[in-house]
């Protein structure tokens, strides 16, 4: 089941081309299993992809602790499901007055994560 807007309903409007998602699971209130909640999620959205016919992107994502290891298994799910892609919100810089913003999801080269998702 679907809570908030009706994605596949929404995806089905003939005028629409293509889907686009976010996955935020600790902002949504999940605490037990973000990692499994976040996977799941991804194939939800990818089994709607294939119903339709339409691309589906895993638009953004974000979780704020443990980074790495669950970026690494939401994107290989990505690339298992079939669903079409994935962007990364959001590479940050480092520029000659600091660091650009920090939201806490940004990653910055040298870090870890920025070379698993660049």
């Amino acid at each position: 089941a679907y809570e908030g807007l009706d994605f596949p309903t929404n995806l089905a409007i003939s005028s629409i081309d293509f889907g686009t998602a976010h996955l935020y699971p600790t902002y949504w209130g999940e605490t037990s299993d973000i990692v499994g909640w976040g996977t799941q999620w991804i194939i939800n959205h990818y089994k709607v992809q294939n119903q339709l016919n339409k691309p589906v992107i895993l638009e953004e994502f974000g979780v704020p602790s443990n980074q790495y290891s669950t970026y690494q298994t939401w994107l290989s799910t990505v690339v298992s499901s079939g669903l079409s892609g994935d962007l990364i919100w959001q590479a940050g810089s480092t520029l000659s007055g600091g660091q650009t913003p920090q939201d806490g999801f940004t990653i910055y080269p040298g870090d870890s994560t920025y070379g698993l998702l660049t």
